[in-house]
């Protein structure tokens, strides 16, 4: 798979995330973070039902993320 194809399917994927959001009456938007083809993070805007005005899908996916951490000791500047 080329990395073009590899941005498509993780975008495909942020957008049925999206789709989780509407379906809960919050704006339309899904975020994946994924490193050597592992999701790390996954999120969809939160922030009406969760009472929280930062729970974005990139936030939510990032807090997911840095779970990672305390699980696996693994370090988010790997992915960079």
């Amino acid at each position: 798979m080329t990395a073009s194809e590899e941005d498509e399917k993780w975008m495909a994927y942020a957008l049925q995330l999206a789709d989780k959001a509407a379906e809960r009456g919050e704006v339309p938007v899904g975020a994946v973070v994924v490193r050597d083809g592992e999701i790390l993070g996954e999120g969809w805007n939160q922030p009406i039902s969760g009472h929280d005005p930062c729970a974005h899908a990139e936030i939510i996916a990032l807090r997911m993320q840095q779970q990672m951490l305390l699980i696996t000791g693994w370090w988010m500047p790997h992915s960079m």
